[in-house]
């Protein structure tokens, strides 16, 4: 085999102390900022990334390998939001923690996000590994200590893309490799501007020639392969000659699992496709990066369309559709005729109304029986049942429109199906649509299905992925089971992989859970029990990525205001042209705060403390000008040398005001204000919320709570 070569305030700020509480046992983040090239930390803690991949039978097998170590004082929590492959399985996590090993459990994902947020409490080394979008995780190391080092490998496989007897695999390293721009919590949002770490590749391929775009493969060992590669581009690999081959592996119970990949021929299958438009109101916002033009989103998608003409065939079939509140299909071509195509396309209404693509989707699927979907749309809605619509039989395929459009749900779906999802900042649009086209032309098998046992376990799986047919079947459990090899891990978490997108919720997120896949269902975590506890609260580090070499930022582009991750607890946004919403602009959603304030409503109550009130809206516009993130660990030993003198002045005014409540709880009061202030915004920001911990729980927590609750309500 050889190896071919192919292409804050300014201000200063004396150090106050509060006088400290009792020692006691154990026991504003509210704005995503566009893609920033200088948003980043001259700390960065990870210095060294390796990738070894192995390809077999169609099949890749990527292990990444992160390097960090702390190089502060203090103990921190590492994050970095990193593009992935939309169509990977992430099955594996594992970490080397002061000289030891430990491995990652698979959870539900509010269930780990609780374990690594109890770990952080507690002092304990943890990392955690999430699917914030699709194509988007989160991989988390919290409480490393000062100087200590910490190497975190995260496991994934993925099958080639193929066109003809060629596969394809893609790694995506930078920001612009998956989507756009990120509309995602600031800890979360695919930060720029980090240093290019030390990268290394290193391949195993059981075929005859493989290439590396853009670089040249060095030959090691017998089927070996090395490179050293650039980190601020994708790992693009061909390879040739693909055989096709029976892959054995040994699921997590046991059983044998036996999966054959059959690469299809030449692609130019006609198309059968429902093109759903989406006509929602917020279609007529104004596409950016369009030479200045003032085209709404809803008219290049239009434009799109027509572009798409010299693409179809005869023969092809094309049902369009449009919805918002409602879903209407406006025609048909049975086969297509290019004439009343335009005609067809000149019958799309204005944008209008809501954006319900769960009701749209379910709608299609039952009318447009055996065709595939192509949906278009600005996203905004997360009415989806997406295993049910999977269920359906039918392929999505997902072309996102304008900057704020990453939706997580339409995702899933896109991959589960066996579509894809491209992502459009609105005037191109039209190349996005063709890509769809292009994907849907590749051969699709009748007959797919999934079939589970009565213990909700897969038996059998057929299906048609990225232009190959792929069987899977699993035996009974094993007396013995072989042990196999990672690879062997591999095969048996890319068939759960394919089983999970066939079954039902209930039984997916069982799948995901003995798999330990990484899904929108469930999440990776470790907790290091017995490393050394850190006394003090970690300060968040953001791993910046770099930035793409290929990247050219807009300097005119707008600011914007977006929907902060769906994984935890989060605000809701309102835009506001041209520059960041102001804190008019921010709602917080408190189901528990407005059903108390309906019981206290009923019955007429009156607060004991309402001789002793204090201004809410106070406390709430304290908490909002704190940076929770960088100020959190001082504020909860007590120490204000991270906040602006402002704050320091509203803290003190509220002393004499909260010594009442104070005294009921045996708590020092400025302790007290800064407890509320982080209770105020615990569901909006993670760092007040582990300020709010770290103080309570040497307190009576319930007492606490029923206090910040009567003085929401004393107005």
């Amino acid at each position: 085999m050889t190896p071919n070569k192919t292409h804050s305030d300014s201000s200063t700020v004396d150090l106050m102390e509060f006088p400290h509480f009792p020692e006691r046992r154990r026991s504003d983040d509210p704005f995503a900022d566009l893609v920033h090239p200088h948003s980043v930390t001259s700390d960065a803690p990870m210095v060294k990334l390796d990738f070894h991949v192995t390809i077999q039978g169609g099949l890749a097998f990527v292990k990444s390998k992160r390097t960090y170590i702390n190089k502060s004082d203090g103990p921190i929590e590492a994050v970095m939001s990193l593009p992935v492959s939309v169509h990977a399985a992430f099955f594996g996590l594992s970490a080397e923690i002061g000289g030891k090993h430990y491995n990652a459990q698979a959870k539900p994902k509010q269930d780990a996000l609780e374990t690594y947020e109890e770990a952080m409490d507690e002092g304990k080394a943890a990392v955690l590994h999430e699917e914030l979008l699709r194509g988007i995780h989160s991989l988390s190391v919290g409480n490393l200590g000062a100087g200590k080092t910490v190497r975190v490998t995260t496991r994934w496989v993925e099958l080639l893309r193929f066109h003809n007897d060629v596969g394809y695999l893609r790694i995506p390293l930078t920001v612009g490799d998956v989507y756009g721009i990120s509309p995602m919590e600031d800890v979360d949002t695919l930060t720029t501007g980090g240093l290019i770490p030390e990268a290394t590749l290193h391949i195993q391929y059981d075929g005859e020639c493989i290439e590396l775009h853009g670089g040249s493969l060095r030959q090691g060992d017998v089927g070996e392969f090395f490179a050293s590669i650039p980190g601020n581009a994708p790992i693009e690999l061909k390879v040739s000659d693909v055989v096709s081959s029976k892959l054995i592996g040994t699921s997590t119970d046991g059983r044998s699992v036996s999966v054959n990949i059959s690469p299809h021929g030449k692609q130019g299958e006609l198309l059968n496709v429902a093109v759903l438009v989406d006509r929602s109101g917020s279609m007529n916002s104004s596409c950016i990066y369009s030479g200045g033009s003032s085209e709404s989103q809803h008219e290049a998608v239009v434009r799109g369309l027509r572009e798409v003409q010299p693409l179809l065939v005869d023969k092809d079939h094309l049902a369009l559709w449009e919805f918002d509140t409602d879903c209407d299909r406006v025609g048909k071509l049975d086969p297509v005729n290019s004439e009343k195509f335009r005609k067809m396309l000149a019958r799309l209404g204005s944008p209008r109304g809501g954006t319900s693509i769960g009701k749209a989707l379910e709608q299609v699927c039952v009318f447009e029986e055996g065709k595939d979907i192509l949906l278009i749309t600005d996203g905004q809605s997360y009415d989806l049942n997406v295993q049910k619509l999977v269920r359906a039989g039918h392929r999505v395929y997902v072309v996102l429109v304008g900057e704020s459009s990453l939706e997580a749900m339409v995702g899933h779906l896109a991959v589960l199906s066996g579509g894809d999802i491209h992502f459009s900042f609105g005037a191109d649009v039209g190349q996005a649509i063709q890509a769809c086209i292009q994907g849907m032309r590749q051969k699709r098998i009748q007959d797919a299905r999934c079939e589970l046992g009565e213990s909700g376990l897969p038996e059998y799986v057929r299906i048609a992925r990225n232009n190959a047919s792929i069987e899977v079947s699993w035996s009974q459990v094993a007396e013995n089971p072989e042990v196999g090899g990672e690879f062997s891990e591999a095969v048996a978490a890319f068939a759960a992989s394919l089983a999970f997108a066939g079954a039902e919720e209930e039984w997916a997120d069982k799948i995901a859970i003995q798999a330990g896949l990484i899904t929108h269902l469930t999440s990776l975590v470790l907790v290091a029990d017995d490393a050394p506890i850190q006394e003090d609260l970690p300060r968040t580090v953001k791993q910046a990525l770099p930035a793409s070499r290929e990247m050219r930022l807009c300097a005119s582009a707008p600011s914007k205001v977006a929907i902060a991750s769906g994984t935890r607890a989060g605000i809701c946004y309102s835009p506001v042209a041209g520059k960041k919403a102001s804190i008019d602009h921010v709602f917080y959603a408190t189901p528990e705060v407005d059903s108390h304030r309906q019981i206290h409503a009923l019955l007429g109550e009156q607060s004991s403390a309402s001789s002793h009130a204090i201004d809410w809206n106070i406390i709430v516009r304290l908490s909002r000008e704190i940076d929770w993130k960088s100020a959190g660990p001082k504020l909860a030993r007590g120490f204000l040398d991270g906040v602006s003198e402002e704050v320091i002045k509203e803290i003190m005014n509220l002393v004499g005001e909260v010594k009442y409540f104070a005294d009921q709880l045996g708590m020092p009061p400025q302790i007290l204000i800064i407890a509320l202030a982080a209770y105020a915004v615990q569901d909006s920001s993670k760092w007040a919320a582990r300020v709010y911990r770290r103080i309570i729980r040497g307190y009576d927590q319930t007492e606490f709570e029923r206090i910040a609750l009567d003085l929401c309500f004393i107005q």
